[in-house]
C-alpha cells in the first residue's frame, strides 16, 4: 500500500476544479463527483468536502488537527490525499471556528462559549446518511490529534458510529502545547483560564468528564508509543477511564487498542501497516 507518509492538510484554495455549492441539506449528493458543500448556521460557516466512491456502503467522516495557519487559510481538510485508500465515501469537515481569527489553527471542533458545532454536524451527517441509504452504524469518524478528539466527541451525538482516533488529546486543557490552548480559550471561550473553562464546559473540553457512555461505543484508539505526552497523559488515562488495559489489543471489543512506534513522535501519521490494521478492524465489524 503506497499510503502517503504524511496525513497532510490542504486548504480549499489549493484544490482546483472542485465544484462548490451552497448546501441547504436538501440537494442530493453526487455519487461520482467531488464537491465542496458549504452552509451557514448560527453565525458560523461550515465547509464539507465530499469525495464519493460509487457503490460504497460505508461513510468515513474526517476531522482535522492543527490547521497550521502560517500555511493554510480555512477551510482546511486533513487526509485529503488518502481518499482513495478508504473503503468508502469520504467526507472531510473543516472546523468552523477557524474563521474567527487568523491566529486560530486548532479549536478541536469544540465551538465557543455560546455555540457547539457538533449538533449541526450531527444533523447534516444524518441527512447525508439518509441520502446514501446507510445506517449510522455504517459511518466511521476519523481523526488524529485535535481531529481525534473531535472524532471521539461525535460519539456523544451519534453513538452507533465507529470512531478511529489517532494520537488524540482527550482533555484539551491537559494538552502540553499551552500556547495553542491559551489562544483557543482566548478566542473561543472568553479568555477563561484552563481550570475555569474546564469547570464550566467539562463535556466540551474533556472526553473523560463522563466516560460511561463511551464504554458501549465502537472505538479504535491508535497511539504512537514514542509520542510520550499523548501516550502517558491522554492514551493511558482514556484506557483507565474505560476500565481496560493500555496494551496493544486490536481485537478487544471493549476498546480496540492499536499501538505503533514512529520516532517522529506526535507529528507523524499512522504508517501503512497501522492504517491497514485499522481498516481490517473496521471491515471485520469493530
Amino acid at each position: 500500500m503506497s499510503l502517503p507518509s504524511q496525513a497532510g492538510k490542504v486548504s480549499l484554495e489549493r484544490l482546483q476544479g472542485i465544484p462548490k455549492i451552497e448546501w441547504d441539506g436538501q440537494a442530493t449528493l453526487s455519487q461520482t463527483e467531488k464537491t465542496v458543500l458549504s452552509f451557514d448556521d448560527s453565525g458560523f460557516r461550515f465547509d464539507f468536502l465530499w469525495s464519493p466512491k460509487p457503490g460504497a456502503k460505508r461513510l468515513f467522516v474526517l476531522f482535522s488537527g492543527d490547521a497550521i495557519r502560517a500555511k493554510n487559510d480555512p477551510p482546511v481538510f486533513q487526509r485529503w490525499s488518502w481518499a482513495d485508500y478508504f473503503p468508502g465515501h469520504c467526507l472531510y469537515i473543516s472546523d468552523p471556528a477557524l474563521y474567527m481569527d487568523k491566529e486560530l489553527g486548532l479549536a478541536w471542533y469544540a465551538g465557543t462559549e455560546d455555540f457547539d458545532p457538533m449538533p449541526v454536524v450531527r444533523d447534516r451527517l444524518n441527512t447525508i446518511l439518509n441520502n446514501l441509504g446507510l445506517p449510522q452504524s455504517a459511518m466511521v469518524s476519523y481523526g488524529s490529534s485535535g481531529g481525534g478528539f473531535a472524532a471521539l466527541r461525535l460519539l456523544r451525538f451519534m453513538p452507533d458510529v465507529t470512531a478511529v482516533s489517532v494520537n488524540p488529546q482527550v482533555s484539551i486543557t491537559d494538552y502540553e502545547m499551552r500556547r495553542k490552548v491559551n489562544i483557543f480559550l482566548r478566542i473561543c471561550f472568553g479568555g477563561r483560564a484552563r481550570k475555569e473553562a474546564l469547570a464550566e464546559f467539562p463535556e466540551r473540553l474533556n472526553l473523560l468528564s463522563d466516560p460511561e457512555p463511551l464504554k458501549s461505543c465502537n472505538i479504535i484508539l491508535v497511539q504512537n508509543v514514542l509520542d510520550s505526552h499523548h501516550y502517558e497523559d491522554h492514551y493511558k488515562p482514556f484506557c483507565a477511564a474505560l476500565e481496560v488495559g493500555d496494551d496493544h489489543a486490536p481485537d478487544d471489543p471493549a476498546l480496540h487498542r492499536v499501538l505503533f512506534e514512529n520516532p517522529g513522535g506526535h507529528t507523524k501519521a499512522e504508517d501503512a501497516a497501522t492504517f491497514g490494521k485499522i481498516i481490517s478492524i473496521i471491515e471485520r465489524g469493530a
